[in-house]
């Protein structure tokens, strides 16, 4: 009776997204993860494809006008300093012009996981409908901008390869490791 009286220590009421979050969190951790990702592939593929669904039933385009400028000039910026980021980052780590290029392609669009945190942030009442219609906006530009980017990178290597050594160390961590 004792315990029924107290109020509880952490609020435990989390949304849906967030458990949902969780409990792939945990799966993930767990021994039988290969076992469960190879049995509900068929279920994750119609989640994505519902997620996407369900973002373009809730872009609006009130506001298209006004949040288009905008949206692409935040769009282009993401398309090229992610990569430059992810580029330098991964130089000074020791990782050679072409891995670098490769893996800031393909990290050069915006996360699914910062339309759940809009939406959740728009749900709570902290941001206006038109931010998260710019957030989506972008969202889908960098999406498809960036699918054309990672199918043609190996070209864009090498068009752009003598541009990237200023991204590359003397000596890789390959070379580090057989010293």
């Amino acid at each position: 009776k004792v315990f029924e009286l107290m109020p509880p220590l952490v609020d435990t009421e989390f949304s849906k997204e967030i458990g949902g979050l969780l409990a792939g969190l945990s799966l993930a951790s767990s021994i039988a993860n290969y076992q469960i990702i190879a049995r509900v592939k068929v279920l994750r593929d119609f989640f994505i494809v519902l997620f996407f669904v369900l973002i373009g039933i809730n872009m609006s385009f009130e506001h298209l006008g006004v949040i288009l400028p905008t949206a692409l000039i935040l769009s282009i910026s993401v398309l090229l300093l992610k990569p430059l980021i992810v580029m330098i980052l991964m130089g000074l780590l020791g990782f050679r012009k072409r891995s670098s290029f490769l893996t800031g392609i393909n990290l050069s669009q915006t996360s699914e996981f910062s339309l759940i945190v809009i939406f959740l942030v728009n749900k709570l009442g902290q941001t206006s409908n038109e931010i998260v219609e710019l957030v989506t906006l972008i969202s889908i530009i960098t999406f498809a901008l960036s699918t054309y980017l990672i199918v043609n990178s190996n070209k864009l290597y090498v068009f752009l390869s003598r541009y990237l050594k200023i991204f590359e160390r003397k000596h890789t961590s390959k070379e580090k490791i057989s010293q």
